[in-house]
């Protein structure tokens, strides 16, 4: 007879009486990340690095011109259209810019859908828009932690402080302030992936699709739920967001013209190539071994993801004939884990602030903790890994000045510790996620071999 994991809290709540319930929580862990902003910035100036891009972009709309949002990608440019260098700004985008105050600020490179959503603070002066982006983001951070405190008890974790402790860790670490304060879209989108997640595992079909389609509408972030979607025949949820898809083409085209939209679809093919800056495999080859190694770095990128893809179908094909995957809220979500560690390691671009994509995943640190002594270990690290600040370089360096006046009796260069700290840190904080990712998805082929385990 096969065994099967009984799930707890099987008659869910629905997103109403989840709000309201933990609504107290909800606004403790809100002022929590609040005040940690402020503290940030009375050691080092907060800087909102991607929010001037939505800003322009958003006035482009209000001026009713949201076609020129868009750039024109400049030819024979192996940059991503992102970055100033790669790409042209049109007229009314560039006139917003320079009311804005900004000569030559990154370019608004992201769906359609996206702008829709965020014309809203084009009403508004900068400093008030990006302010109001802030206060949102903070809030989608301290949903997505919510939500996702709903799936301990799901994976065996019942303890009552543990909903508590859970949201407050996820919203207070310093690498979910750091995640926000970039003003990225990272926020928005990481709550609808973690509300698709929700509606994936109780079986709120509607809320999943529509989910799924709004967060790849703000920034393509839900390709791995799709893959999880179609691999496990969730065909109601997928009909649901092929609708939705549907509506949202019709809405675009009626209040943003067919213009915007071809416009994004010139720019579109660029997004493929890799960003330099970014955390990924191919990013790290390209920005170690130069321009030189793209091809290599893409074969790599693919033949990576197709080898650790390959097995993970086939095993979650497995699971889902034998009616393991239906009954095993554990297995789903580590699936789900799995395919968005395989999508952030060989993705033209990660960045840190993606951090806000795993918080759905993130209590299955507990299940890892708990299922080997090396799991714990990476578990401990990475717990350690989001708890030393991001972007906190200059108060280091300042620290060590303040302490040691010279060195080899050379004055101290400022600029030469941010940098040292600042490599060093991203280098052991890249290495302990690829370790992390990694010991997931090994740990998804464990359980799929062996399903006992999860009991």
């Amino acid at each position: 007879m096969n065994p099967t994991i009984k799930q707890t809290n099987n008659k869910s709540k629905s997103i109403r009486d989840l709000l309201s319930g933990d609504a107290i929580l909800i606004i403790i862990a809100f002022t929590g990340l609040c005040l940690i902003g402020l503290i940030r910035n009375q050691i080092a100036t907060v800087r909102f690095d991607d929010f001037p891009c939505f800003y322009i972009a958003a006035k482009c709309v209000i001026k009713g011109n949201a076609s020129d949002a868009y750039p024109i990608a400049a030819e024979l440019n192996n940059r991503h259209p992102g970055f100033a260098a790669a790409s042209f700004m049109r007229p009314t985008y560039q006139a917003c810019a320079n009311n804005a105050g900004f000569s030559d600020p990154p370019r608004f490179i992201y769906p359609p859908l996206l702008l829709l959503i965020i014309s809203p603070i084009g009403f508004l002066n900068y400093e008030s828009a990006c302010l109001v982006f802030l206060i949102v983001s903070i809030a989608c951070v301290c949903l997505s932690a919510v939500l996702a405190s709903t799936f301990l008890p799901k994976i065996g974790i019942n303890q009552p402080w543990a909903q508590s402790v859970f949201v407050l860790g996820v919203c207070w670490l310093p690498l979910a302030w750091a995640s926000v304060r970039i003003c990225n879209t990272s926020a928005i989108s990481g709550l609808f992936i973690t509300l698709a997640v929700w509606g994936l595992l109780n079986g709120r079909n509607w809320i999943s699709g529509l989910a799924v389609v709004i967060a790849m509408g703000v920034k393509f972030t839900s390709l791995p739920l799709l893959a999880y979607i179609l691999l496990t025949g969730k065909w109601r949820v997928a009909y649901t967001a092929f609708i939705s898809s549907l509506i949202a083409a019709f809405v675009l085209i009626a209040f943003l013209g067919w213009c915007t939209i071809q416009n994004f679809i010139n720019i579109a093919p660029r997004l493929g190539i890799i960003n330099q800056e970014s955390l990924s495999i191919p990013s790290i080859i390209i920005r170690e071994f130069g321009d030189s190694f793209i091809g290599l770095a893409k074969t790599i990128s693919w033949l990576g993801a197709i080898c650790f893809l390959t097995p993970v179908v086939y095993l979650s094909v497995c699971l889902h004939q034998s009616g393991y995957l239906e009954k095993n809220v554990r297995c789903q979500l580590i699936l789900m884990a799995t395919l968005y560690q395989i999508f952030l390691i060989f993705s033209v671009s990660t960045h840190y602030h993606y951090y806000l994509y795993m918080i759905p995943f993130c209590p299955l640190l507990f299940l890892f903790i708990k299922a080997s002594w090396f799991g714990a270990i990476l578990g401990i690290l990475l717990l350690i890994n989001f708890s030393i600040p991001l972007e906190g370089e200059t108060f280091i360096a300042r620290l060590a000045i303040s302490m040691t006046k010279s060195i080899d009796g050379g004055a101290l260069d400022i600029q030469q510790i941010i940098s040292f700290v600042k490599n060093w840190h991203m280098i052991i904080a890249t290495i302990i996620s690829y370790l992390v990712s990694i010991y997931s998805i090994l740990f998804f082929y464990r359980v799929s071999a062996n399903p006992k385990k999860l009991h």
